[in-house]
């Protein structure tokens, strides 16, 4: 991940979210299990919506947050969790792919607390808790959903 401001990040983690979609809706197709087709289908989805609701904060955001330089946290942490390379679902049971997707998720929200957390101007602050507020949300409901599909 290259990103020297929020903006960045916000595009950053946009095109995370889009990437891991196609990720997980290559493997539902290549899944013997049926659960974990929908399983990986239904978050498929769901990271499309973030990605879009992302792409939304990245075009709407305040200007003065969305150009806060936030490269402190990179190089504390220059090879990021979340880079670690594709991940093959298909091989991986319904548990396996829901704690994997939520540790995933769960790297972004620390990045956005992080950030939060060194925020000088309430605008950026108010950004980066939502942005915060959104992921965590996101990640219990899909881990809620998901584990519904997987008792089905």
């Amino acid at each position: 991940m290259h990103a020297e401001t929020l903006r960045n990040v916000l595009h950053w983690t946009k095109e995370f979210h889009q990437q891991l979609s196609k990720s997980l809706s290559q493997s539902a197709g290549l899944h013997e299990n049926e659960g974990s087709r929908l399983l990986l289908d239904y978050l498929a989805r769901h990271e499309t919506l973030l990605s879009n609701v992302i792409d939304g904060f990245e075009h709407t955001g305040e200007l003065k947050a969305l150009n806060t330089w936030c490269y402190e946290y990179l190089e504390m942490h220059p090879t990021h969790p979340l880079a670690d390379g594709e991940i093959h679902y298909e091989s991986l049971n319904s548990q396996q792919i829901i704690e994997t997707v939520m540790e995933k998720h769960q790297h972004i929200i620390e990045l956005y607390r992080y950030l939060h957390a060194k925020a000088a101007t309430p605008s950026t602050q108010e950004l980066l808790e939502n942005l915060m507020k959104l992921e965590e949300h996101e990640a219990m409901l899909m881990s809620q959903n998901g584990n519904r599909l997987d008792e089905m």
